[in-house]
């Protein structure tokens, strides 16, 4: 008399898939949000480099312009990377006779109060 077969399921039951996606689907939601996170990281970064780089170069500017008397403030705006830079500079004297301290802040927004990058730079009286 030949043995009864019994049969065994291959493959996953609905329920052990079901419960396989909603892991996979929690962990795609968290690399997700974290690339989304890196990429706002990235993007504010760069725009504090540039943000460096005008102040650098309108140091360099008015260090090669050389200094004037006394306290001065000046603002204008230039172009780098696609965007449009405010300036603001202030220049004061120090208790150093032959130099002045000179201040350079960088923003995207015209007189706004945070600042991007902000320097500080000496002239030497001529």
């Amino acid at each position: 008399m030949p043995h009864a077969q019994r049969l065994i399921p291959a493959g996953f039951t609905l329920l052990e898939v079901l419960i396989a996606l909603s892991v996979l689907s929690i962990a795609l939601v968290a690399v997700i949000q974290s690339v989304s996170v890196q990429a706002d990281h990235t993007a504010y970064l760069r725009q504090q480099t540039l943000a460096q780089w005008v102040a650098q170069n309108r140091l360099v500017e008015m260090q090669i312009q050389g200094a004037g008397q006394g306290t001065k403030q000046t603002q204008g705006d230039t172009e780098l990377g696609q965007h449009r830079w405010y300036w603001q500079a202030k220049l004061e004297d120090t208790p150093e006779a032959d130099l002045q301290r000179i201040t350079i802040s960088v923003n995207l927004k015209e007189n706004d109060k945070d600042h991007l990058a902000q320097i500080v730079g000496f002239i030497g009286r001529q």
